[in-house]
Formats: C-alpha cells, structure tokens, sequence
C-alpha cells in the first residue's frame, strides 16, 4: 500500500493548516523564504517600508496556502487515497470528483463523489480511513439524490478535524427549576461535534432504546432523566426490575423488583387512566393536543426499565399463580402499554421504553411504530437493529457489533440516521440531581453507589 503521497495522522495528533501546508507544498516553504531574506535584507539597510511589505507577503503566502491547501489536497490527492484505500468502483475506477468546498469550522472539508456499480457499503466503511488519509480526524459519509446522472450513485464525504464519538461527552450544568416548554433535551453528540438535541414537546412520539448490557442504555437513561428531575412542569413515573435507575426517586414514584407483578400494572392503568382524562378535556377545549405544559398540568414520564424483563416476570407469575385469562396480569401490561404509546404522545405523555432488543416478541410492530426517537447502542442481534431501523444499510450493521460503551446511532424523525456519543451525566451533575428529586446524602446513594454500578 502505497504512503508517499497520503498523510496519516494519530488520533490527537492532528497536523495544524501551517504544518500541513508547509509539508505539502514547497512552493509555499521557498516563497516565505525568499520573503525572510528580503525583509531581512531591508532590516539591514533600514528600510522599513520593504521589511512591512517583505512580512506582509509572508503573512498573506501562509493565509492564502491555508486556505487553498486543503482544498488542493482533495484535487491532488484523491485518486491516490482511493486506491490505497481500496474504494474503487467496478467498470469505472476511482470514482469522480465532482466539487469541494472548504468550511472554517470543525468540519473542514466536504467533497462530492459519484460513480457506477458503486455500493454503499463501500464508501461508509471507509469514511474515517479516507478522511485520515486527507489528514482529518474523522469522515462522514451521506448518499446525494436528485444530483448526479442516472445510474450513478452520489455520495458527499465530510471530513472533520474532530471525532465526536472518541471522547466521552458529559451533561453540561443545568439550573433547577427551568421548564420543559423551552428546554430541550440533550441526547448525544454526533461525529462532527454537533449536539444532538430533542425536545419532547415539539416532537410528539416517545422514545425506545435497545442496547445489550454494558452498551451504556442506562447510563443515557439516567442521564436524560437527570435533565428532566429539576423541571417544575414534568413527572417522571417507571418501572424498573433492577432498582438502579429508581434509587434517587422519591418513593411512590417507581415500581422496582419483579415480585409483584401487580402493581405494576396498576401503576400503568393509573396512567392509562390519567390520559384518557386528559384526552376527554382535549375534545372539550377542542384542542388536537398538548402543546405547553404546566405545574397543574405536567408532562408525564413512564420509563419502562428492561421492558422484555417485565413481560418475562408477568408471565412467570400468572403461569405460577395459576391465573385464569381474565385475572393475567401480563396481559393488562401489554394492554396499558399499547394504549399509552398509541394515545398518550397528544395527551402529554411520553414513554421511554428499555430493552436489550427490540425484537417482535418484545414489542409489536404496531406499537414500535409509534416510538419517533429510536436509538441503538451495542447490540448483537442484526434483525432487531432492522426491526428498530427501517432500511438500514448493510454497512451500518456489521459495526454496530464493535460500538464502544456510549457509542451508537440515532433515528430522529425528518433526520438522518447518524452516529453519535451518549451524552453521560458526571459527579457534580449527579450531586445536583439527587438534591433537585429530594434525595438526601445519608441515604448512602453517593457517586460509588448508584453511579459506580452503572458505568460497571
């Protein structure tokens, strides 16, 4: 594989405009030079004015080189950096470029590619390694439509001097006592270091998570939850087999444990109750639904904690209880479910759903059709990460498997799917979140507690 011509660049060692400009192009290196020795030849001679005008030409050779530099390099280089890596389209070679365009922002460069025979596949599970061949941090890749001739497939290639997804991306500080109308939440951050941001009132659909253990589900869960514990105007209910994710709540709030099976369904039909009063109130102020909440009347939160866990223990006690068909309780779980997911996103009321997999025999086709956020961190199952996203390229599937803890993609609606880091709450964040849901310290819920076992 040939190297001369392709600069690499180690993960924090990114090469400056300057350094790179001035390794790429000698041109650049022997027009400052000539300018040193005539700014220096004027020093001698005390001329100030052809010293200025020497330096100024240094400054204007650099700012220029900068500028036109990285833009060169895509020009020059691009066949070179194609073929080393391999992204070479069937009956046409290297695929053509068609235009560039520098961005002064974390994104430094976008280019356009097309080419015939040429598959997703193949330029996707290149982006990173094309976009460090270029001497950038990270690459992201998204398929044109509508812009290149038919029967050729069009792909723009944007390359960052950031990966987002490297380091870790903690929950900023957040006041207590702000309002969810006009707070969004924060659920991540994508490759190019843009925040990724949703706010459940504007985007009326709830929320659904897979993730194996380990992947990180919970510590986004907490996370989000702990943005949502310091608003006036929202009221967090759940159910949670483990514990972990109810410890800092008030008590009364959450069903924890599977021994009663029970209450949770009648922590369900409690909601289920409360939002068909809310529904009723709607049609009489002939509203379609809510859109600004209050103390009086908040948003309502039901987090469902390893949802497929929960079904499993229904099951297991209406089988060991010997319960008739009308007197099951799983079926009035799946039933409250249905009906909250179905109706409750009008009557201000928002699911967040848990599972290792999304699978069929988990939640139905019918119901995952109403969640509008869905995220997948690490899952092993490749037909569960279908069933969440409709038309997922082969691509995106074979490196699902090797995410890292916090690492996933996101499916926003009227967005693309894209990568992105969970945003994940921090030491003093979590401080603040145990005082804003009134949990005191002597409950021996500290960092090393509830925090500690997350992040296991």
């Amino acid at each position: 594989m040939r190297r001369d011509r392709v600069l690499t660049v180690e993960q924090g060692q990114e090469e400056t405009v300057v350094e790179r400009t001035l390794r790429t192009y000698p041109l650049a290196i022997l027009g400052s030079a000539l300018a040193a020795l005539w700014c220096l030849y004027c020093w001698t001679i005390g001329d100030l004015l052809g010293m200025s005008i020497a330096l100024l030409s240094i400054a204007v050779v650099l700012v220029v080189a900068s500028y036109v530099d990285p833009m060169l390099q895509i020009v020059l280089r691009w066949s070179s950096v194609a073929r080393d890596f391999g992204l070479v389209a069937s009956f046409t070679g290297v695929p053509d470029l068609h235009w560039w365009a520098l961005r002064r922002s974390t994104v430094g460069l976008r280019f356009r590619i097309s080419g015939l025979a040429f598959e997703p596949d193949d330029v996707i599970a290149l982006e990173d390694r094309i976009a460090k061949g270029f001497g950038y941090a990270s690459g992201l890749v998204e398929e044109c439509t509508g812009t290149v001739r038919k029967s050729r497939r069009g792909y723009q290639i944007s390359l960052s001097r950031f990966d987002g997804l490297l380091e870790a991306f903690p929950l900023g500080e957040r006041q207590v006592g702000y309002s969810i109308n006009d707070t969004p939440l924060v659920i991540g951050r994508g490759k190019n270091m843009q925040v990724i941001e949703w706010n459940p009132l504007e985007t009326a659909g709830h929320l659904i998570l897979q993730g194996e253990t380990r992947s990180g589900k919970s510590v986004l869960t907490y996370s989000l939850l702990a943005q949502l514990a310091p608003m006036v105007d929202v009221v967090v209910r759940g159910i949670d087999p483990t514990g972990i994710l109810a410890k800092p709540w008030k008590q009364g709030r959450w069903v924890t444990g599977t021994r009663d099976m029970t209450r949770v369904a009648e922590l369900l039909e409690e909601e289920v109750e409360e939002m068909d009063c809310r529904n009723a109130e709607l049609a009489v102020r002939g509203w379609d639904k809510i859109t600004q909440v209050s103390q009086m009347e908040p948003l309502r939160v039901i987090v469902l904690e390893e949802y497929a866990a929960i079904m499993e223990a229904a099951g297991n006690e209406d089988s060991k209880e010997g319960r008739q068909r009308a007197d099951r309780v799983k079926p009035r779980i799946e039933s409250a479910v249905a009906r909250l997911v179905a109706e409750g996103a009008k009557a201000g009321m928002r699911v967040f759903l848990l599972t290792q997999r999304a699978s069929s025999n988990v939640i139905n086709t019918d119901a995952r059709g109403n969640f509008a956020i869905r995220i997948t961190l690490r899952v092993g199952s490749r037909e569960a990460v279908k069933m969440l996203h409709d038309g997922l390229d082969e691509s995106w599937l074979k490196t699902i498997q090797q995410y890292k803890n916090g690492v996933g993609i996101v499916d926003l609606p009227g967005e693309k799917i894209q990568k992105f880091r969970a945003v994940y709450i921090g030491d003093a964040e979590y401080d603040r979140y145990l005082v804003a849901v009134g949990v005191g310290r002597d409950l021996a819920l500290s960092r090393g507690g509830v925090l500690a076992e997350l992040r296991r």
